[in-house]
């Protein structure tokens, strides 16, 4: 039984040790030189992409299809 307290008492202290410790965090660094300004994806660039994509997927698939109910 005294073995077993032990080996609780090294697991608890362990523990409070480890929630103590916390990762580094990565460091947001920001564009300094124009070259690495203009090689920023801006929220423009962004939806300009986005509705180019969106064009090719309209291409690939073609005119809507619409069921119309037999009269």
């Amino acid at each position: 039984m005294e073995r077993i307290k032990n080996i609780f008492k090294l697991f608890s202290k362990t523990d409070h040790s480890l929630s103590q410790l916390e990762p580094p965090q990565p460091e947001v660094t920001t564009p300094q030189t124009p070259y690495e300004k203009s090689r920023m994806i801006t929220p423009e660039i962004m939806a300009k992409a986005r509705k180019k994509v969106e064009a090719e997927e309209r291409k690939r698939r073609g005119p809507p299809v619409v069921f119309l109910p037999n009269d």
